[in-house]
């Protein structure tokens, strides 16, 4: 059934009675909050695939800071223990 029937069909019922009228009123709503449900759900799809992205790219730079902070370490460590025995 196409949209166009279905809503040829809640016509035709609110038509009839109050009953039907009624019936007709919350077949629609069920069809517009499956529609937004739907809609939200690839919304959260899409949001859950951009924040995993995001969490890989962030890990890899903060990967690639600390290791970028950790270069000068061995030269520092030299460079310490020397000044600690008293070389220069």
């Amino acid at each position: 059934m196409n949209p166009t029937e279905f809503l040829r069909v809640v016509d035709r019922a609110a038509l009839m009675d109050d009953r039907w009228l009624f019936l007709a009123a919350f077949c629609l709503l069920l069809s517009l909050c499956g529609t937004v449900i739907f809609w939200l759900v690839k919304q959260l799809q899409a949001v859950i695939v951009d924040h995993k992205t995001l969490h890989e790219a962030h890990n890899e730079s903060l990967g690639q800071t600390i290791n970028t902070q950790n270069a000068p370490a061995p030269g520092i460590r030299r460079a310490v223990g020397a000044v600690a025995q008293g070389t220069p």
